[in-house]
């Protein structure tokens, strides 16, 4: 995908395709869209954040009964 995280969110159906989402540094504005439509569409979603030496790692996902086979999409914040 070569395109802003905003501009691909604006097709509702653009998540289906996957099935675990990685979410690395992404703006909160943005990141509140992507939650929201991650789970509409029962993709769980990994969010890494780092500051330096330091970091975090959040995770949204629903009950798992039965084992998954991942195609994962990362999303990362380039900045210049």
């Amino acid at each position: 995908m070569v395109q802003s995280l905003p501009q691909f969110l604006e097709d509702e159906e653009a998540l289906k395709e996957y099935t675990l989402i990685l979410a690395v540094d992404v703006v909160p504005k943005e990141l509140e869209v992507l939650l929201d439509r991650a789970w509409g569409n029962g993709v769980p979603v990994i969010k890494v954040e780092s500051y330096g030496f330091y970091g975090s790692l959040s995770t949204q996902i629903e009950e798992i009964t039965r084992a998954y086979n991942f195609s994962l999409f990362i999303i990362f914040l380039i900045r210049d």
